[in-house]
């Protein structure tokens, strides 16, 4: 149970940490809803996915804002 505390205490903090770490290294984050793409293309270019939903309504005022600005830019 020890390993699940931490895991779920620290789901925030170390993922950050780890998308930090990986931008100073040059490595690219791609955020995405998982409908729009899967993870398997953005894993394939080597690049990290970061899924922006994850059934939270956390910030979805502000995706929803600026979302629609990009999607002509992939029709």
């Amino acid at each position: 149970m020890k390993y699940f505390d931490f895991v779920i205490s620290e789901v925030y903090g170390l993922r950050i940490e780890e998308l930090i770490n990986a931008r100073k290294e040059n490595g690219k984050v791609i955020g995405a809803f998982c409908v729009y793409v899967p993870e398997e293309i953005i894993l394939s270019l080597d690049r990290i996915c970061v899924g922006l939903c994850a059934g939270a309504e956390i910030g979805k005022a502000v995706i929803l804002f600026v979302l629609p600005i990009y999607l002509n830019l992939i029709k």
